[in-house]
């Protein structure tokens, strides 16, 4: 049984794992910096917490298999034999990256909103402070504000 906040994380994972058993990087046969960006969560984050691991390993084997891909010393994908190093054309992306990304919107569209619009209320309510003023007065965690936005239901 999944939580409700796992949910998104599981979408993204179905959406991954179809898009890896087409391609062995995010944009196609080479590492990008996509692929990197996308380590930090995926592997960092979520690939050694024992909990998510397990989700990731059984629910999407290509996307752990990505993981061990983009970990390894030298490129090496032998499910993708006599691949160039080509990327997709951006002009035409291919439907399971354009899932994946279909997916982050979801997922990061409405916090962005919810931020923009925090941010711009704070500024609307501090107009003429001098340059260098801080944000907040919580120190090394700077806020203007709490936001709130719905995720998955």
């Amino acid at each position: 049984m999944l939580f409700r906040s796992e949910t998104a994380y599981v979408k993204l994972l179905d959406a991954l794992n179809a898009h890896f058993f087409a391609y062995p990087y995010v944009l196609g046969n080479a590492p990008s910096r996509a692929d990197y960006g996308l380590m930090g969560p995926l592997h960092a984050h979520l690939g050694r917490d024992p909990y998510p691991l397990r989700i990731m390993q059984q629910r999407a084997p290509l996307v752990f298999r990505w993981i061990e891909r983009m970990s390894a010393a030298e490129r090496h994908s032998p499910e993708f034999p006599d691949r160039d190093d080509s990327h997709v054309d951006v002009r035409n992306l291919p439907e399971t990256l354009v899932a994946v990304l279909r997916r982050i919107a979801i997922e990061y569209v409405p916090e962005f909103q919810a931020t923009a619009a925090a941010f711009a209320h704070w500024h609307e309510t501090r107009q003429g402070l001098p340059a260098g003023t801080p944000v907040s007065d919580k120190g090394d965690q700077p806020s203007f504000g709490t936001i709130a936005w719905e995720l998955e239901g």
